[in-house]
């Protein structure tokens, strides 16, 4: 290399393409377990992989053929979560009357409540039905554990068929209403062919009645309903027990993050019973930074008839820092001895592609390694890709721990000699400049 690039490169070691990292250039190592030879592979990282990662932005993490050739990667969200169904047969009372005087807006049920008004039973009166179709239907709901979503009618179908259009209003007494939905029913047969329609799709509703009125003239006979539940989507978050130390201050605990995972939540793991902990959780992203407020914090377990009843876990903005401190307002010091806590993040989820000869092995931890560059935008997406699920094999050493070591800047150090070395080198011919023409 000349002596103009060798200074180039001195002074812009970035502009100098840098060789492709090696698997021994990292940390640590473990072996992907592919359940096929599927050309789109995804791998959800555990906690052992993110806490030996060294950059925020989780740059230091490849993907290696059998080659030793790096494979395209790149952090994709996780599908998304399937939310329980359940279907139930609802209890049905046709209502032939649909206003009436006074406090009786169901004439046609005897309601029953307790002292504080509360709905104990419903029964259908006795007495002879008026010679008419039902104008509607109330719909019990009251023993649902879930959201319902929807409702699906039985009737006997008819030569003629129907077409039917019906209101749909929930209510937690029986006496204030409030509108749901607005659908049309249809039984239509007409050549040969057949349009059915015998469900209603509801916004999310816990109301625990329903009641049905039809707008049309001719509306079928129900024989039965039935709910369709839906709770919501399960949350998806990875869990890590951590130590807890002393703080800095007599009544505060802290705990340190070793790599990049952002906290959602945490939660104070109590072994003695019967206790209570308040305080502000605190951050900051490392010893140089001030201590940022994050969330106030309650937690306790408690011992109610035998059952222990413990706090919910304390939601947290999202943030890469990694010291955190419990400042807790207690009267005494407390000690970290009988207590840890418990972090809660969203699952990291690459995509890789396995080109290139099997095995492959994933590689982190070296914080001079510069991030991969960025895949297609069709992987980074990658919600409707059909990836294989690989998993983890056991973690080993790769370059070791000294590969954990922040890099030294040699290139800093040299142009400063470099520079230093100009200014000697103008001091002395300025030196000798004077010399000269004092001689004169």
């Amino acid at each position: 290399m000349k002596a103009p690039s060798l200074l180039l490169a001195l002074m812009f070691p970035g502009a100098v393409m840098a060789a492709p990292p090696q698997a021994n250039d990292f940390a640590w190592g473990a072996t992907i377990q592919m359940p096929s030879d599927a050309g789109l592979q995804a791998l959800t990282l555990p906690y052992a992989v993110l806490a030996g990662m060294t950059r925020d932005d989780r740059g230091d993490l490849r993907v290696f053929n059998a080659s030793g050739e790096v494979v395209p990667h790149g952090f994709v969200p996780l599908p998304p979560a399937v939310a329980a169904r359940v279907d139930a047969v609802l209890p049905l009372f046709p209502l032939t009357r649909l206003e009436a005087a006074g406090r009786e807006p169901l004439p046609d049920l005897e309601i029953e409540r307790d002292r504080q008004g509360q709905i104990l039973r419903i029964t259908q009166r006795p007495g002879p039905r008026p010679g008419q179709a039902a104008l509607g239907y109330l719909i019990d709901n009251s023993q649902a554990e879930l959201p319902l979503v929807g409702l699906e009618f039985d009737w006997a179908s008819t030569a003629a068929g129907h077409l039917a259009e019906v209101t749909v209003e929930g209510s937690d007494d029986l006496e204030h209403w409030s509108p749901l939905a607005l659908a049309t029913l249809a039984d239509m047969r007409f050549g040969g062919e057949q349009l059915l329609r015998r469900s209603i799709e509801l916004p999310s509703t816990r109301k625990a009645y329903l009641r049905l009125t039809w707008r049309s003239p001719e509306p079928p006979t129900l024989s039965r309903v039935h709910g369709r539940y839906q709770d919501a989507p399960p949350e998806r978050l990875d869990a890590q027990m951590l130590p807890l130390a002393k703080g800095p201050e007599p009544r505060s605990l802290r705990f340190d993050l070793p790599g990049p995972v952002v906290i959602e939540r945490l939660a104070l793991v109590i072994e003695r019973p019967n206790a209570l902990y308040q305080g502000q959780v605190y951050s900051r992203r490392d010893r140089h930074a001030d201590w940022r407020l994050q969330a106030p914090l309650h937690q306790y377990l408690l011992n109610v008839d035998g059952v222990p009843l413990s706090s919910d876990p304390v939601p947290l903005p999202a943030t890469r820092d990694r010291e955190w401190l419990i400042r807790l307002d207690q009267p005494e010091v407390v000690e970290p001895d009988g207590l840890s806590v418990r972090i809660e993040w969203r699952p990291q989820r690459i995509l890789f592609l396995a080109s290139g000869p099997a095995p492959f092995q994933l590689a982190w931890g070296n914080p001079s390694i510069e991030p991969a560059p960025g895949i297609s935008p069709i992987l980074e997406d990658g919600s409707h890709l059909p990836a294989m699920e690989a998993v983890l094999g056991e973690i080993h050493a790769l370059g070791g721990e000294t590969r954990l070591q922040p890099p030294f800047r040699w290139q800093a150090l040299l142009l400063w000699g470099v520079l230093l070395a100009g200014v000697a080198l103008m001091g002395w011919m300025v030196t000798r400049l004077a010399r000269q023409m004092g001689g004169r």
